[in-house]
């Protein structure tokens, strides 16, 4: 009885043992490798997209943890897509906790990927190539992300080698490229995720390199999670160290932040934020990120040679992103302000005197935009500045600059000017005034070079309007159309000066040997029509109480040439001037001065003619009976001072 019992038990094991053997057999006997289609057939049905298995499929079975290999694992791209394939992986391995997986928990050991490339794009017509079917609420997500950090999956070690991530976005004119060289994470190391690439970002160069807290703390929703980096393309480069609340949330990201470059403007290939041009700058600052807004906030730093301190708010929530900034200086380089401004340096070998700095219209067309700089206190050669402000507001493709205002003394600069980049090329429309502005100040180098320290005072007023098309200033300037006026009321100009202008070679002789005295200024009037790039006079006129001087001619602002004749009228009496028109010819960057030859021939020829008939009476030529007459300077300021009517 007892041995047909033992002999039943032995049965009985034997035949619950069998087909775990049997199971086990076939498992280790088995060639995964003939599942390979069923499984890409069945995963193709899945994702809606064609999915191949090229290479071999090696489990490794084991307790309490198993893993897989696959080689040659590929997903199709959506039609249309830049590339055939959307995701390649030349070797993927995965290592599941067999103990956590009976309890209902999907725990990974380790994920290793060698060799993936993933594309993701959004084209021309809105389709994203990480979506199945329709894009309305439904639409499936092929690559599912954790949406918050509990949903992150536990690995304990995570590891990446020779990764290719690619984005585009066509609408956008968004072109990433990064290759991964490494990436490794591991859930026991406190600071052990670490990813170094490089790649292109709109045809720019790219390297980073960043660091974050281990993979396991991803999943923790008690503590920020730490991270920092390091990032370069082209001339600009960025540090930052800090947290963020939730990595995949993307919310409440908070880092120190340092970022420094040849030029604001080249932020745009990274950021998207079209700032203007600036010189070299380094900042440091508090950036923050939160419901789809970055703040930078708190930063101070150099531009140039200039302190530089603020808050810069990009808020990409709406339908274009919007930014926000003010900006303020306490000693402020005027030089600093000329590629702000749309000026750059003056440079020997520069083509133009005008900048032609091209204006991209599709920076524009990037954002819209609410910028203001205030400088207390503006260092300058020329003259001692103070109060500059100006604001930048961008709608819609529009740039309003408004206002751009200088202080001086008691005078001041102030403009409008308006960029219209819905047209092609941008229409600009500029309006400015200036206002009891000193002038001593603006002719320090030309009084410099003539030795003469007094060589004019007073108060300058102007106003001007120019319109025109073009990419540039230089662009614009050379079609422009528009009006110019500058008057002076009072003052002073060097005696030696109007004497040399009328040629009075007496008097100029006397000032040279008993030194120089100023002259006053009755009243300075200029008024030029502008033509498609071309200033013609309407009037010029310089009134002393020595001389009056007029002037005609044109400077074309296409060639930067001028063509300038200017007469003198002496109102005293002298035995010695050779009194004739005075010409100012060749460029702006290099103008020539002259004697018109025409006036000095007839006063020769009336010489020598004198000279055959009694030759003392050659001198009646040269002397100069005086008989120049005041302007009516009070009827010239007045119109001179009306505002700027292009119609006239």
């Amino acid at each position: 009885m007892l041995r047909w019992k033992r002999w039943v038990a032995l049965g009985l094991l034997v035949v619950l043992i069998m087909p775990v053997l049997a199971l086990a057999w076939l498992v280790w006997a088995f060639n995964w490798n003939t599942l390979r289609e069923p499984l890409a057939a069945h995963a193709s049905r899945r994702a809606g997209r064609d999915v191949a298995l090229t290479g071999s499929i090696e489990p490794d079975f084991g307790w309490p943890v198993s893993s897989v290999t696959v080689h040659g694992l590929s997903v199709q791209n959506l039609p249309g897509g830049s590339t055939p394939t959307m995701l390649s992986i030349e070797t993927l391995q995965v290592g599941v906790d067999l103990r956590s997986l009976v309890r209902g928990k999907l725990s990974f050991t380790e994920i290793l990927l060698d060799g993936p490339s993933l594309v993701l794009e959004r084209t021309d017509d809105g389709r994203e190539n990480w979506r199945v079917g329709s894009h309305a609420a439904g639409a499936t997500v092929l690559m599912p992300l954790p949406d918050t950090r509990d949903e992150f999956p536990i690995i304990d070690v995570l590891s990446i080698r020779n990764g290719r991530l690619r984005y585009e976005d066509r609408r956008a004119q968004v072109s990433l490229d990064i290759r991964i060289a490494t990436l490794d994470g591991s859930a026991n190391d406190a600071r052990d995720t670490r990813v170094k690439g490089r790649g292109t970002v709109r045809d720019q160069a790219l390297q980073f390199e960043l660091s974050g807290g281990s993979v396991a703390l991803l999943r923790s929703t008690e503590q920020p999670y730490p991270l920092a980096g390091e990032l370069r393309a082209g001339s600009t480069s960025m540090k930052f160290d800090g947290t963020v609340r939730d990595p995949f949330a993307l919310k409440g990201f908070d880092v120190q932040l340092r970022v420094q470059g040849s030029s604001a403007a080249d932020l745009f290939p990274l950021t998207g934020i079209a700032l203007l041009p600036t010189p070299p700058y380094e900042l440091a600052g508090h950036l923050r990120y939160e419901q789809a807004v970055w703040t930078f906030e708190r930063f101070t730093g150099r531009m140039g040679d200039s302190d530089l301190r603020g808050t810069l708010r990009w808020d990409t929530s709406g339908p274009r992103p919007f930014l926000t900034a003010k900006f303020a200086s306490r000693r402020l380089a005027l030089a600093d302000l000329g590629p702000l401004i749309g000026v750059q340096p003056r440079r020997e070998d520069a083509t133009h005197v005008f900048p032609d700095v091209a204006l991209d219209p599709a920076r524009l067309a990037a954002m819209d935009a609410d910028v203001e700089f205030r400088g207390a206190k503006v260092v300058a050669s020329a003259m001692p500045l103070s109060d500059f402000l100006v604001r930048f507001r961008l709608r819609d493709r529009v740039l309003s600059i408004e206002p751009l205002h200088f202080s001086s003394g008691a005078g001041a600069i102030e403009s409008l000017v308006t960029i219209d980049g819905t047209q092609e090329p941008p229409a600009i429309d500029s309006r400015w005034t200036v206002r009891d502005l000193p002038i001593r100040p603006m002719m320090k180098q030309v009084s410099a070079a003539i030795d003469q320290p007094n060589l004019t005072t007073g108060a300058l007023d102007g106003t001007a309007s120019l319109s025109g098309q073009g990419r540039s200033l230089y662009d614009m300037l050379a079609v422009a159309d528009g009006r110019l006026r500058l008057a002076l009321a009072g003052g002073t100009l060097s005696h030696l000066v109007v004497e040399l202008v009328g040629l009075d070679i007496a008097e100029s002789a006397g000032f040279l040997m008993k030194g120089d005295a100023p002259v006053p200024i009755r009243c300075m009037v200029a008024d030029f029509t502008v033509a498609k790039g071309h200033l013609r006079t309407r009037l010029l006129v310089l009134d002393t109480d020595d001389t009056v001087v007029t002037g005609t001619g044109t400077i074309d602002l296409a060639a930067e040439s001028l063509d300038l004749r200017l007469s003198p009228a002496p109102k005293d009496f002298s035995l010695l001037a050779l009194r004739t028109p005075l010409t100012i010819s060749g460029t702006l960057r290099q103008p020539r001065f002259g004697v018109a030859k025409s006036g000095l021939v007839k006063r020769g020829v009336a010489a020598a003619g004198l000279a055959l008939l009694f030759p003392p009476a050659a001198l009646a030529a040269l002397i100069e009976p005086g008989t120049g007459r005041d302007a009516d300077c009070k009827a010239l300021l007045r119109e001179a001072r009306l505002p700027v009517d292009r119609s006239n």
